[in-house]
């Protein structure tokens, strides 16, 4: 990444809807029209799945109806269709570029490697609050739903935030400001955005700042790969894995510090994010010198 200023030109397009955005700065509509991107996705994902928990739980019909609004949904936001004239505006934004060769294996390790710092983070910060059992269960209370439901919807949601979250945040958002600004201002735009959109009174503080962490590292990879890509399956997997282990496997929460103190749990999981976190420095920065060799003299 770097703070100079991208001279890579803005997605041209003839249409009077985007010279209105000549006049409004691009820190104001970004954040705006990605978290309406995001939301239309996640909306309607929301609104299926809950006429067919209500209406015929034993039968998931909503995944296939997603899975066809999903390929729609990122082919349109991705340039595709009418109108034409914002038809390059829509392709920069969202930034689903296939990686280069030469990256690929770069950008999968760091992937992996942030992976396994996001879920260290996760859990260390849950050592650091009290939370009943059932905090971070997001299934229906009171519904009777069928285990294979349940698995196919959480596949399904995990699939819809990581495809319309990255399209909003790291895609619609951090694009347009990344273009105007530089990398750097986007991508902290960027976390900051989505730890709010994230945030829960009850969770607190504790679990924001990993939130906003994690959020950086996702920017970052998302600018230095120049796609959205990466971190579409990054989040798809994250999401599985959070989801699936506290809402269908009603996983123990780990012991808080208040009550363990420095116990040998608390010290390896602390270890284990260190290490991962190290890791993902490094391949980022390796990364970085790829995409951003220095001037020779």
């Amino acid at each position: 990444m770097t703070q100079a200023k991208n001279h890579q030109a803005e997605p041209s397009a003839d249409g009077v809807f985007i010279r209105v955005f000549k006049y409004i700065p691009t820190v104001v509509w970004a954040p705006v029209m990605g978290f309406a991107v995001m939301t239309v996705g996640v909306f309607a994902w929301q609104i299926l799945a809950r006429v067919n928990v209500l209406t015929s739980p034993s039968i998931p019909w909503s995944t296939p109806l997603t899975a066809i609004f999903l390929w729609a949904y990122f082919r349109y936001f991705g340039g595709a269709w009418w109108p034409r004239s914002t038809q390059n505006f829509r392709r920069g934004c969202l930034r689903a570029n296939p990686l280069k060769p030469a990256l690929r294996s770069l950008v999968i390790a760091t992937a992996v490697a942030g992976l396994g710092f996001t879920l260290s983070l996760h859990f260390l910060s849950l050592r650091l609050i009290d939370l009943p059992p059932d905090a971070l269960s997001f299934t229906p209370k009171g519904l009777d739903i069928p285990w294979w439901t349940l698995w196919v919807s959480v596949i399904m949601a995990s699939i819809v935030a990581g495809i319309c979250e990255e399209a909003g945040i790291r895609g619609y958002l951090q694009s347009p400001v990344e273009r105007r600004h530089g990398a750097v201002p986007a991508v902290i735009l960027s976390a900051l955005v989505f730890t709010v959109m994230h945030f829960n009174r009850e969770l607190g503080i504790a679990l924001a700042v990993p939130f906003f962490i994690s959020a950086l590292w996702y920017g970052a990879l998302t600018s230095l790969a120049n796609s959205i890509i990466p971190m579409i399956f990054v989040h798809i997997s994250l999401d599985i894995v959070l989801i699936g282990y506290h809402d269908l496997l009603r996983g123990p929460l780990p012991q808080p510090f208040q009550q363990s103190g420095p116990s040998a749990g608390f010290i390896a999981n602390g270890i284990v994010a260190l290490v991962f976190a190290g890791l993902l420095i490094y391949l980022l920065l390796r990364l970085k010198r790829l995409t951003h060799p220095e001037p020779v003299d």
